[in-house]
């Protein structure tokens, strides 16, 4: 009577701690409340009672498959459950690797499922669903999920309290030996069906055809099919799309494979057709999927060639281009004989560094003529700038003669950039020959002549008019300019 009691305060205690949990936190009290998502089962409390669990934890995680043995590619469910018994909160969730399985998350809204009351040792606990997951088993052998992880904290638990669920171990095994069906891939295992369609039915030789195949069903959705092997029809590789998911607890969906095929051969082309050799967990048998893709006409192009030896699929056999196997053994010898004489050696040896050495002296010649020629230029800019301040100068100062001088040495030292002559070292008569050999065009180098002429008059006349100053300053000016241009 007295043990009745007990458990009857025990479970009123959990009772309160979940009505004070609703009240204080109105988003997860709404969030236990609402009902699980479609398509997933509730627990019940007798399933989830642990008669040996660890009721000295006030939380813990406990990991529950549907099943702890399955094929390679068949399903199994993992769920992973969180006990409590006193209010908590959880923080830093870390969820197993999976590294040996295909994961499909089946509870997309951890917050949303409801807590259901049990016992873990006769104690009264509260239990909720935190992760569940569809896992697809990649290879044979123990496979292990990983456990999950968080860390609690609350009253009577403490802060910062870190709890995993355990490991659960999976015994994977291969589909059988018996009556395993040619060209099966390990992992091809649920229940589905295969459709196929060919998109022109008449084209001509050389060209493609279009065949789209689906694959639809639930289980682990094979990734490709088994193709025919027809001489001179060639399958490319494919352009995939999947729609695979969890949808209400299982694995299912489609996979769509685009083929181009190619025919070479003229003529009544038949393609064949696709297999799909899966295995049914549940009726524990294989079955063969196959469907006929009928005839294709083929329409003959003159010279079209299918371009020598193909292998049974319409590639290019690579065999073909070997040698001939020999009837007699004897010294192997190579068709080219290529020899390398010293002299030739040496230069293939020393041609590419000397040949760098060239490169190099040429580059640093041209790029110190180039700087050469800067420089001059830059000097004989300077003489110019010089020579007309010294006649702005002289005209100041009202001194004629010290202005055609200065005008003078201007307009040498533009010829001078303009043709590389040191002008100043022709007489007048030698100078028009000179310039013109040069490359100044006739009428610059009568300009040119004149000018100097006239500076050289100007210059020792007793006196000199100011407007003819004036006007031969200006023609030096223009030429100057022409001569820069």
């Amino acid at each position: 009577m007295s043990a009745a009691i007990g458990f009857t305060l025990r479970a009123a205690l959990v009772a309160v701690t979940f009505a004070a949990t609703l009240l204080l936190e109105p988003r997860a009290a709404r969030a236990q409340l609402d009902p699980p998502p479609s398509g997933e089962e509730t627990p019940t409390a007798k399933e989830l009672a642990l008669p040996n669990g660890p009721i000295e934890d006030v939380v813990f995680l406990r990991a529950v498959p549907d099943k702890t043995s399955a094929y390679v590619g068949e399903q199994v469910i993992l769920s992973v459950y969180l006990y409590f018994r006193s209010k908590y909160e959880m923080s830093e969730r870390h969820d197993p690797k999976y590294a040996d399985f295909l994961r499909y998350p089946l509870l997309l809204d951890p917050g949303a499922t409801s807590p259901v009351f049990t016992t873990v040792k006769g104690e009264p606990y509260g239990a909720r669903l935190v992760e569940r997951v569809a896992l697809i088993p990649l290879r044979a052998g123990k496979l292990s999920t990983g456990a999950m992880s968080a860390r609690f904290k609350g009253r009577d638990i403490g802060s910062r309290v870190l709890k995993a669920s355990n490991d659960v171990v999976i015994d994977v095994i291969d589909t059988p030996e018996e009556g395993r069906p040619s060209g099966y891939v390990a992992g091809d295992v649920g229940k589905f069906t295969l459709t196929a369609t060919v998109a022109n039915r008449r084209i001509a030789q050389g060209g493609s055809v279009g065949v789209t195949v689906k694959i639809e069903g639930i289980g682990n959705v094979p990734p490709a099919v088994r193709l025919p092997a027809v001489k001179g029809v060639k399958w490319l590789s494919p352009q995939r799309t999947d729609s695979v998911a969890a949808r209400a607890g299982r694995v299912a969906g489609t996979r769509t494979l685009e083929y181009l095929v190619r025919l070479e051969t003229a003529g009544e082309v038949d393609l064949g057709a696709i297999e799909l050799p899966t295995f049914d967990p549940v009726a524990k048998k294989y079955d063969v999927l196959k469907v006929a893709l009928g005839v294709v006409t083929v329409d003959a192009r003159d010279g079209f060639s299918q371009g020598g030896d193909t292998s049974p699929d319409g590639s290019r056999d690579p065999l073909a281009e070997l040698p001939k196997p020999r009837s007699k053994p004897k010294a192997f010898k190579p068709e080219v004989e290529r020899e390398v004489t010293v002299p030739l050696f040496a230069l293939g040896l020393a041609g590419p560094p000397l040949l760098a050495i060239g490169l190099i002296a040429l580059v640093r010649a041209r790029r110190s003529v180039s700087e050469r020629r800067r420089s001059g230029s830059a000097v004989l800019r300077d003489k110019q700038k010089s020579a007309w301040r010294e006649a702005a100068k002289a005209d100041k100062a009202n001194d004629p003669r010290t202005v055609c001088a200065a005008l003078e040495r201007a307009v040498h030292a533009a010829l001078e950039a303009k043709t590389s002559l040191k002008t100043r070292g022709f007489r007048v008569d030698e100078l028009r020959s000179a310039l013109a050999s040069h490359g100044l065009d006739a009428e610059a180098v009568k300009e040119s002549v004149e000018v100097l002429e006239q500076c050289e008059a100007l210059r020792f006349l007793p006196s000199v008019d100011e407007a003819a100053i004036e006007a031969l300053r200006g023609r030096a000016k223009a030429l100057t300019k022409r001569l820069e241009a």
